[in-house]
């Protein structure tokens, strides 16, 4: 293919020319409870890891299967009523965990409150 046929499709200029940036794209993901798309930075990330070990993932990227929960308190009441992150990463879920996320979720509706 000729190069010079290859144009912007914004600006029209040729390959390699064009100064129009380029778009970052926002990540979605789905709140296990509530089943809501929400952007990846709203959401809490808990993860089996491949040694069955079942922790909250503060980075996003730990290795293993991640479920997503919003950052309220009915979606975390759901998880727990509904044992659906047992379900969802197929393992049984330490209280200890739920306790974390309650904790985490506690504090950050402390420190939106107190911005807002």
């Amino acid at each position: 293919m000729n190069k010079s046929l290859l144009k912007c499709l914004v600006c029209s200029a040729e390959q390699g020319v064009c100064f129009v940036p380029k778009r970052d794209k926002i990540i979605m993901r789905v709140c296990v409870a509530c089943r809501q798309m929400k952007p990846k930075q709203e959401l809490l990330r808990v993860v089996r890891t491949p040694e069955k070990v079942v922790e909250v993932d503060f980075t996003g990227k730990k290795a293993g299967r991640g479920v997503y929960i919003c950052l309220n308190s009915e979606c975390l009441n759901q998880v727990i009523n509904g044992k659906k992150l047992d379900k969802a990463l197929k393992v049984r879920v330490d209280s200890e965990v739920y306790q974390e996320l309650k904790n985490m979720i506690q504090n950050e509706q402390i420190l939106v409150g107190k911005w807002s």
